[in-house]
């Protein structure tokens, strides 16, 4: 009787501590996934670093041209070459919509008549 009630207490413990290594086997996988997950996205960052350093390095080397430095010193400080003439060009105004809707909507011939003519029109015409 001993011996079974023994044999009974090994394979209950047995069991817990397959099940106790099972419960904690999953927890370690689990932490492994999320581990996982955590490093994926830090390389993806560092991709996104990568080619963001790139761009940078490219404008970098673009500010530094001679191209660019002058086309500055034209736009900003207002030089010139030797030799180059500069030519201002003014910008036409735009007539607004209702301007245009006004000088539309009136007839062509009445925008020729005189002032008088068009009050006189307007008074004592019929249409």
């Amino acid at each position: 009787m001993k011996k079974t009630v023994l044999f009974f207490i090994t394979i209950i413990i047995g069991i817990s501590l397959t099940f106790l290594i099972l419960y904690l086997a999953s927890k370690e996988a689990e932490r492994n996934n999320e581990i996982e997950k955590e490093i994926e996205a830090f390389k993806q960052e560092a991709e996104k670093i990568k080619r963001n350093n790139l761009e940078l390095e490219e404008k970098i080397s673009y500010f530094k041209t001679p191209e660019y430095q002058e086309k500055i010193a034209k736009e900003k400080l207002n030089l010139q070459k030797e030799g180059e003439n500069v030519v201002i060009v003014k910008p036409v105004p735009i007539p607004k919509e209702n301007e245009i809707q006004d000088k539309i909507s009136e007839p062509a011939e009445e925008i020729k008549l005189p002032v008088y003519k068009k009050w006189w029109n307007y008074f004592f015409d019929s249409n």
